[in-house]
């Protein structure tokens, strides 16, 4: 249940201009995949440097996501694998 609230809590905070404190949801050594083609970003400091350029600069007028077909499994006290389908609704600016 929890892990299913932080993938919520991310969805929510991108979508309302909080993308600066995405790094606060993250371990040292976690990683955000933005999408196929792009390189994960690796690390927590590496997510706090990137999240504050979409507060200050987003590449969209709007952004919202719905979460899908959540299902993480236990692999251990401190691990869990999982995943979910995130659909994202946006309009892009333009430039």
């Amino acid at each position: 249940m929890q892990l299913r609230r932080l993938v919520t809590e991310h969805a929510w905070r991108t979508g309302n201009g909080r993308s600066d404190t995405l790094h606060e949801l993250y371990l040292d050594d976690g990683e955000l995949h933005l999408g196929s083609g792009s390189t994960p970003l690796r690390g927590r400091q590496a997510i706090c440097e990137w999240g504050p350029q979409l507060v200050e600069n987003p590449p969209w007028n709007a952004i919202r996501h719905v979460c899908a077909n959540m299902r993480f499994v236990s692999d251990g006290p401190d691990v869990a694998e999982g995943s979910t389908i995130l659909i994202t609704f946006m309009t892009r600016m333009e430039r």
